[in-house]
């Protein structure tokens, strides 16, 4: 692997305007995926450690949220150390300030600095909004359904890229009316649903300015079930390439770095490595072409269980994680009292409550601590190896304002996984955690967490291998 960014070959330093949206961070990590594409076709290896992944979003990343800097701060102590901007999805409509922050500045400046712009959802109608075109209440709102996407000009953005595929869509503002000075790059096509019936559906779904570095789509390309969202990034660096003409490599300062929301709380990305609690006890299961092998172990294990999780994996793999929050420990959190709750069930609607503390610090740090802390060793199995599930409210975004209106709302919920089954489509494994060492800061765990003794772990996954070979009907 090559040891400085140079040999890598030059790749835009951006900036993403966050605009409180959960979809963030997956556009981060879809700007991620796009650059060590990029990286592999100068002779890298492609297979960097995350560790390198993360070291080299940093230096070519920026994150901030639309309302942290001024204009003023954005265009004199950012700006000058990017190459292009990505303004991302989010609640609320392109014609309210309080929406949209900083980055209807940044648009408006790129009449005279020229600095590109991808907007996606809410930028893209914020560019839509800002050259006169409208943007009004679409006919028929569309939240988490997928379209077929017509690509009309395949000259920029969609290079490559072919006509119909697949895209994600969430949004009930469209771009009603197009301005002369923007051009319609793609539409939808087909149908979705819509009160109980299918209803065609040809909104706008990507535009570009005609003389300026300006482009947005509707749908969301950082979405798991969208096709071709790392070419369409892909393609928008080469544009920045087109539109900035530089050609040597440059960083982005440590003193821009440490603006960014990633670098504010530095025990998330730069953080103390720890011994590993858990070692894992696994046995796998072939399949031989077994159809539906997930829901015939759900079905067959999960009966009679009071409290079963199901839980998908999001990289069109086929794996399902099926296991059981019965007995386990699940951490919840309040922004309003900004207080963690660590529960163990101890059966239908009833639990034990093994932690209780107010935080002095942002939840995403003392999670973060607490998922080190819950560190397996390395070893042979699936993607998922046991760990942390669960989910986030939109109200996370504010974590430390104290604003949120119900002090009982639970706006973050996760739960340690510590035994499960691992569907692939080829495979099953029965994966058991065994607790290796132990953590002043989180004796709680030891009172829910993994099996106190391999011997323990060993028989469980035994016992639970010949209930899936069951389910299967497999040797």
């Amino acid at each position: 692997m090559p040891g400085t960014n140079e040999a890598w070959g030059w790749h835009p330093r951006t900036l993403v305007v966050d605009n409180y949206d959960s979809y963030t961070y997956n556009l981060v990590a879809l700007l991620t995926d796009a650059a060590r594409a990029h990286y592999s076709s100068f002779g890298g290896s492609g297979e960097a450690s995350i560790e390198e992944t993360e070291r080299r979003a940093q230096e070519h990343i920026i994150v901030i949220r639309n309302d942290e800097y001024s204009w003023e701060t954005v265009r004199d102590s950012i700006l000058p150390h990017v190459d292009n901007v990505v303004i991302s999805p989010g609640p609320g409509t392109p014609a309210r300030r309080e929406d949209v922050g900083v980055g209807r500045d940044i648009i408006a400046h790129t009449q005279r600095d020229g600095h590109p712009v991808l907007g996606v959802c809410l930028g893209h109608q914020m560019i839509a909004h800002e050259y006169g075109a409208k943007v009004d209440q679409s006919v028929v709102p569309v939240h988490g359904q997928t379209s077929s996407i017509d690509v009309l000009d395949d000259s920029c953005l969609f290079h490559g890229i072919p006509s119909g595929f697949c895209a994600v869509r969430y949004h009930s503002l469209t771009v009603t009316r197009m301005s002369s000075s923007l051009r319609v790059l793609a539409r939808a096509a087909g149908t979705v649903e819509h009160a109980g019936r299918m209803v065609a559906s040809t909104d706008i779904m990507g535009i570009r300015h005609n003389t300026l570095p300006l482009w947005g789509v509707q749908f969301h390309p950082e979405s798991v079930c969208s096709e071709h969202g790392v070419r369409l990034l892909a393609n928008f660096a080469q544009l920045t390439r087109m539109a900035v003409g530089r050609l040597h490599v440059l960083r982005i300062p440590p003193h821009v770095q440490s603006m960014s929301v990633q670098a504010r709380d530095q025990h998330v990305w730069k953080r103390t490595p720890t011994e590993p609690r858990f070692s894992l006890v696994a046995r796998r299961v072939e399949l031989h072409g077994v159809v539906d092998a997930g829901a015939r172990v759900f079905a067959h294990v999960h009966s009679s269980d009071w409290a079963p999780v199901w839980l998908d994996g999001s990289d069109n793999s086929g794996m399902s994680v099926l296991a059981s929050s019965a007995h386990a420990a699940t951490v919840r959190y309040s922004v309003h009292s900004q207080q963690v709750r660590v529960v163990r069930a101890t059966g239908p609607g009833t639990e034990d409550t093994l932690y209780v503390q107010t935080l002095s610090e942002p939840f995403w740090t003392w999670m973060q601590r607490t998922v080190d802390a819950t560190r397996c060793v390395d070893s042979v199995g699936p993607a998922f190896r046991c760990g942390w599930i669960g989910h986030f409210a939109y109200e996370m975004k504010d974590d430390g304002s104290g604003d949120r209106e119900s002090e009982s709302a639970v706006d973050a919920q996760l739960t340690f996984v510590d035994r499960c089954v691992v569907v692939e489509p080829d495979c099953a494994w029965v994966l058991a955690l065994v607790r290796r060492a132990a953590d002043v800061e989180h004796e709680w765990l030891d009172q829910a967490c993994g099996f106190t003794s391999t011997a323990e772990a060993e028989a469980w996954v035994h016992g639970q291998t010949q209930r899936v070979r069951e389910a299967l009907d497999v040797d």
